[in-house]
């Protein structure tokens, strides 16, 4: 509110999609930090425009209390455009790590994850298909996309989707095959498996349903923080002891034993899928807790 008592309202965003197979959002025009990444096609709001920097927020990822409307960054402006009316077709998303784009423009390197539009059935080992909110029509091989998931994939699901990238490097950050950080792997997991989850550790645990100690079944989430401090690490309960996670100590996505100091940072497991009957079963469930 002004000092004259009159409300102050925030300029209505516009709207923006992502042009690039993959972008940065960053603290600050400056690059100072990553924040997180954006793929292909991904919806923004636009707050401000200053020195070829857009001020966005990433729609897609939730961020908690940082914005409710999704996660805030900056980005380069020549990554982004005005998006154009919406193809009409079913989703279908690209499941390979990278694929190319064959159209007028080609685009190269489009990563796991992103979005398209379907605009026929495929012929040819190929498949017609467009880019949420971008013009032009492209090919890309069949056998790098699949039907969009709709619904709530059960844990097991999810922690499949994490195992194909072991190995892949860790970026504080990332969000794609070329490097995840933490909550990257889970968010990037969850989003090809049909849900969006929050994007960073701290909101995942706000957000996810409490598991009670020596419940947790594979595909869980645990959650760890040092004393005091808000969540700063998330991973994957891989059963009999094990935690898959983009591991900034290893240097990228390994599956390993929970550690003494991971048990005892521990403050609890969570999880955003409802368990299918028959689907999971107990696994070497643990205890979690400060000690």
């Amino acid at each position: 509110m002004s000092r004259n008592g009159l409300v102050r309202y925030r300029p209505m965003a516009r709207r923006a999609v992502v042009t690039v197979p993959l972008a940065t959002l960053w603290a600050s025009p400056e690059r100072e930090r990553a924040e997180t990444q954006v793929l292909l096609g991904d919806a923004l709001l636009v707050d401000e425009t200053r020195d070829g920097w857009l001020r966005v927020v990433a729609v897609g990822q939730p961020s908690g209390t940082r914005d409710p409307r999704g996660y805030p960054g900056w980005l380069p402006a020549a990554r982004a455009a005005s998006p154009e009316p919406p193809a009409d077709g079913p989703r279908v998303m690209v499941d390979a790590v990278e694929t190319v784009l064959d159209g007028r423009v080609p685009l190269d390197g489009v990563a796991f994850g992103t979005g398209l539009i379907s605009l026929g059935e495929p012929g040819g080992g190929v498949c017609d298909v467009a880019v949420p909110g971008l013009p032009g029509r492209y090919r890309v091989p069949e056998r790098d996309i699949v039907k969009a998931p709709r619904g709530t994939p059960d844990g097991a699901s999810v922690l499949a989707m994490a195992r194909r990238f072991l190995g892949v490097p860790f970026l504080w950050g990332g969000l794609s095959p070329r490097g995840f950080d933490c909550s990257g792997l889970v968010h990037a997991a969850y989003r090809r498996c049909g849900l969006t989850v929050p994007r960073d550790a701290h909101a995942q645990f706000e957000a996810a349903t409490r598991v009670p100690p020596g419940e947790e079944q594979p595909g869980d989430l645990l959650f760890f923080a040092p004393p005091e401090e808000p969540v700063q690490h998330v991973g994957f309960f891989a059963g009999d002891g094990l935690m898959l996670d983009a591991c900034p100590r290893t240097g990228e996505v390994v599956l390993h034993q929970i550690d003494g100091d991971r048990r005892a940072t521990a403050v609890g497991a969570g999880r955003f899928h409802r368990r299918v009957p028959g689907a999971l079963s107990p696994a070497g469930g643990m205890t979690f807790g400060r000690k």
